[in-house]
């Protein structure tokens, strides 16, 4: 996600502008007359209202003409509690992503997460500890509520995961193992070790100590932003636009690290 400032709390307007259907008041024309409506942006003023912030928003493209007022968006807010503790991480912000439409294409769920501060870049969650949880449309206040509940302690947990990661020290040997893991996450099965080598490419001296947290974070990063060539690569890899991809690499980034640090 290109978060430009994470302290920019988006107003009403932005965020209609950038994705207007978070704002839709209907759903899309073709679903049928027993979908059950949820304005998103509804539930975005319980989680103000509750200490979080809209910070991102962004909707998925569509080539139907007509049927942009549902496509799925996706929104990512912050927690706006500060941390002190956070910030030997690289400066660790509680996130909860939400992603939503009105035509079919998605549930309605919501991911807890850390934005770094560091490189600026979201870390999703994921795993039987940091799920995500479907919304159900028809009870959609009364799971906000819940999930606000929840994922005030996972950032807890998260700090905890966060500083247990740092302190695992690596061998080029553990980092070039992992990295092909991490290939096939994002390359696909026939991802080779040109491909793991473009995931190891450190952006910021801040990364350079090798524990497996600034490896995850360094691996993580350039999965999702790209631009890194090596060897016989024929094209620098390109940046995860789609939002389900995006979420999808994200999450199983984080369970194949939780996964390595277990073997330590």
């Amino acid at each position: 996600m290109n978060i430009k400032n994470i302290d920019r709390i988006l107003d009403t307007e932005t965020i209609r502008h950038i994705a207007p259907s978070v704002y839709a008041t209907s759903p899309a024309d073709h679903v049928s007359a027993d979908y059950k409506f949820v304005n998103t942006g509804e539930v975005i003023n319980t989680l103000c209202d509750n200490g979080w912030g809209p910070v991102f928003a962004k909707q998925q493209k569509v080539r139907i003409l007509g049927r942009s007022n549902g496509t799925k968006h996706i929104i990512l807010l912050r927690q706006l509690e500060r941390k002190p503790e956070a910030m030997a991480l690289g400066g660790l912000i509680p996130t909860m992503q939400l992603i939503n439409s009105h035509d079919w294409s998605s549930r309605f769920e919501a991911s807890f997460g850390m934005y770094r501060l560091i490189c600026g870049n979201g870390l999703m969650a994921a795993g039987a500890e940091f799920a995500s949880f479907s919304i159900r449309h028809d009870t959609v206040a009364e799971d906000i509520h819940k999930i606000l509940g929840r994922f005030n302690s996972y950032s807890s947990k998260m700090m905890e995961c966060a500083e247990r990661w740092s302190g695992v020290q690596i061998t080029d040997n553990f980092a070039n193992r992992y990295a092909m893991d991490a290939a096939r996450i994002r390359f696909g099965q026939d991802a080779n070790s040109d491909h793991a080598t473009s995931l190891l490419t450190v952006r910021r001296r801040e990364d350079a100590p090798l524990n497996l947290w600034n490896l995850y974070n360094t691996v993580q990063e350039n999965a999702l932003k790209g631009g890194n060539k090596q060897g016989s690569m024929k094209r620098r890899s390109r940046e995860i636009t789609n939002i389900g991809k995006s979420v999808e690499i994200n999450s199983e980034l984080f369970t194949l690290t939780d996964q390595y640090a277990s073997m330590v």
